[in-house]
């Protein structure tokens, strides 16, 4: 791509890697650091076909999110840099976080898991850390988000 569009392959490919992540309890998140409108994904699959995806920040005006299937969307906040996370814990229920809220909520019908790798591409922003697995409970969010806070807190990213 153009100079400083460099994507990060994850190499994880839902539908061959086996393990925690399945089409009805999947979860994608990461840490973003920046806030500038660029239609670029924090997570998503390589062939860009919306199976999997959190674009924190698009120039339409919404943050993006699916998870096999169902994306959605909703007017992005104000600052959109932190901890984002989108995960289905059932075939009908779709939810994204930031920083440990609930951003939203969708009963989209799940999809088959996509089979492709999940990459990064973001370019502007940075995509200071990623992980994926299955849905997580409420107190694994908050978990994550203060360990994941404290830690980018303690680096100077945040």
């Amino acid at each position: 791509g153009a100079a400083g569009d460099k994507d990060v392959n994850t190499n994880f490919n839902p539908s061959t890697a086996g393990g925690n992540f399945t089409r009805d309890n999947g979860m994608v998140g990461g840490w973003l650091i920046g806030n500038n409108v660029e239609n670029k994904a924090l997570i998503t699959n390589a062939t860009e076909s919306f199976e999997i995806e959190i674009y924190p920040k698009y120039t339409n005006g919404n943050a993006i999110f699916a998870v096999n299937g169902g994306e959605v969307g909703a007017a992005y906040p104000a600052d959109t840099s932190g901890l984002w996370i989108a995960q289905r814990t059932a075939s009908n229920a779709l939810a994204a976080y930031h920083n440990d809220s609930l951003f939203l909520s969708s009963n989209g019908a799940s999809t088959a898991l996509t089979n492709t790798k999940l990459i990064s591409d973001t370019t502007l922003n940075t995509a200071a850390a990623l992980f994926i697995g299955a849905s997580l409970t409420a107190g694994q969010r908050t978990t994550v988000s203060t360990a994941m806070s404290a830690y980018m807190v303690g680096v100077g990213a945040a």
